[in-house]
């Protein structure tokens, strides 16, 4: 139904039976109802769910209370990676999770998590650049034709095309602007002045 706040509400309420029947099998007690065979399934497209809304710190919780026996499972183990590949800024790798997802119900967080990366991407891309070339931008955005990018550029509004040229609105310096001028001598100084005074104190 890919309405997310609903998504979130219903995996709070079906966390809450798996815990709670978890705790009393371990207590020796008899369990109501069996484990849940879609259990794995949900819980890794939860994570999928907090990765594709950039919500690290709860991703992170959300691993912990998982068993480390589960983490092994296609389903957790799928979210888990695509977490590694964002912190080492393999963003290609990303992309290309989109075409294999461990099952159908992940699709619609992929695509979020997927306009997640190209967002990263574009904020990069106008901080380092003034401009780009359409074949560039298109490579750079992991665009697979000309339309899609030119579908995500229309969502962009400090960019603009001329001459075959993406140009980032951001990046664009005035001739009347200055490049602030970083202190460097001064760091430097200092910096050694701190590594002398926690060498003394060791």
């Amino acid at each position: 139904m890919e309405d997310e706040e609903a998504f979130e509400r219903h995996v709070a309420k079906t966390k809450t039976l798996y815990n709670d029947y978890n705790t009393i099998a371990s207590q020796g007690r008899e369990v109501i109802m069996p484990k849940s065979e879609r259990q794995n399934l949900i819980l890794g497209l939860n994570l999928l769910f907090l990765l594709s809304q950039n919500r690290m710190a709860e991703f992170h919780t959300e691993l912990e209370l998982i068993p480390i026996e589960m983490h092994s499972n296609l389903f957790v183990k799928h979210p888990v990676t695509l977490e590694q590949y964002l912190m080492e800024g393999s963003y290609n790798k990303v992309i290309a999770a989109q075409h294999s997802p461990p099952a159908d119900s992940y699709q619609y967080f992929m695509s979020i998590l997927t306009v997640t990366v190209r967002d990263e991407i574009a904020d990069c891309c106008e901080r380092a650049y003034q401009s780009l070339s359409l074949a560039e931008a298109q490579s750079m955005l992991m665009c697979d034709s000309e339309a899609e990018l030119t579908e995500f550029l229309s969502g962009r509004e400090d960019w603009s095309v001329e001459g075959g040229n993406v140009l980032f609105g951001q990046g664009v310096l005035d001739s009347k602007d200055s490049v602030p001028e970083v202190p460097s001598g001064k760091l430097i100084m200092r910096t050694l002045e701190y590594a002398k005074e926690l060498e003394r104190i060791v």
